[in-house]
């Protein structure tokens, strides 16, 4: 509801209802379906865009996925997350180059962000560029370090 702006608010609010008893009477499939019409009457929703990207990115829909990753870059091109993982999907669809820009973008951003590095470091172990990889991954270490396991 927060990045409402479209004209009708009041139907918008009803329908977002609608999606989240869906929902939660376990009828998820109703539930996105409702929440993909009102992203069509709201373009411009970026939350509302993200929340059903990452819906069907993490159900391993990276196709479904990438097209609002792609909607949403449109009317925010800085939004990191849509970034990384549309980098992430476009490194599983194969397309190197795209997911290398993603990523390098998405490091722009947020050099100290443990996910961009890590993505691009597989991404250039992929594809046997190893010493890149291992500059990746390193730095993704060093943002994020492992805690020591043991005791």
């Amino acid at each position: 509801m927060a990045g409402f702006s479209g004209d009708d608010r009041d139907l918008f609010l009803r329908r977002l209802r609608d999606a989240e008893f869906a929902i939660l009477a376990l009828d998820a499939d109703r539930g996105v379906r409702t929440l993909e019409e009102l992203y069509r009457l709201d373009r411009h929703n970026v939350e509302l865009g993200f929340y059903l990207a990452e819906t069907f990115f993490s159900a391993g829909e990276l196709e479904r996925a990438e097209g609002f990753f792609k909607k949403i870059l449109a009317v925010q091109p800085g939004h990191f997350e849509s970034l990384v993982y549309s980098g992430i999907a476009a490194s599983e669809a194969g397309q190197a180059e795209t997911a290398e820009a993603l990523l390098k973008q998405a490091i722009e951003r947020k050099p100290e962000a443990f996910l961009p590095h890590f993505a691009l470091g597989a991404l250039y172990a992929n594809g046997s560029r190893w010493d890149e990889a291992q500059s990746e991954l390193t730095r993704a270490i060093d943002v994020a370090p492992v805690p020591a396991c043991g005791g």
